[in-house]
């Protein structure tokens, strides 16, 4: 008799679809695409390292308006491109920064 091999278990690949519904983690946690009840949630499993760290305000807003997670289903449909497309027209309001460069004045001729 031949021996059997075990195969490997693959990955399922990410959809826009398993993203939303989300998949069973490690001990007893659901992983899947925030909304936006979940950023105070989200705070309190990052103040678990010790260092003092949280969401940045302007993630923390574009969680709680359904902004991030458009852009990131977007990216998973169409592509890098895609996603930066539509982070780029999510939070417009913006003022310039290193996280948003100041669009440049036109020219008077």
């Amino acid at each position: 008799m031949g021996k059997t091999t075990k195969k490997a278990r693959q990955t399922p690949p990410l959809s826009a679809d398993r993203v939303r519904t989300g998949w069973q983690g490690p001990a007893g946690t659901r992983i899947r695409l925030a909304r936006g009840q979940d950023v105070e949630a989200a705070n309190a499993l990052i103040a678990t390292t010790g260092d003092g760290a949280r969401i940045i305000l302007v993630l923390a807003a574009a969680i709680e308006d359904g902004s991030a997670s458009s852009a990131m289903v977007d990216g998973l449909s169409g592509g890098e491109k895609a996603y930066h497309v539509a982070a780029s027209h999510t939070r417009r309001d913006l003022p310039p920064g290193p996280h948003r460069p100041a669009v440049p004045a036109r020219r008077r001729r």
